[in-house]
């Protein structure tokens, strides 16, 4: 058990990351992009809906994920079309 004065593992996936620019997403939904852009999948915006390609490497665990995160990924994949992540 986890001291109440430490992080436990599950608080640690509901914290919060602030990217450069100011932009506010859960730590969970950064990993899922990790997770699915080192197995092959990439994310695209289409209007205001989120496209994986290709599909046939999801999980059903994957779409629930996805789902759960829809927004946030939205965001994520947005920051990253503007150069987000340069240095």
């Amino acid at each position: 058990m986890w001291p109440a004065s430490r992080t436990s593992p599950t608080s640690l996936t509901a914290a919060a990351v602030i990217l450069k620019g100011g932009i506010i997403v859960s730590l969970a939904a950064l990993q899922l992009l990790w997770q699915l852009e080192a197995r092959g999948p990439s994310l695209e915006r289409e209007g205001d809906q989120l496209a994986v390609f290709p599909r046939e490497l999801l999980t059903e665990e994957d779409r629930h994920d996805i789902q759960a995160h829809r927004d946030q990924l939205l965001h994520l994949v947005d920051y990253c079309e503007r150069g987000g992540w340069e240095m």
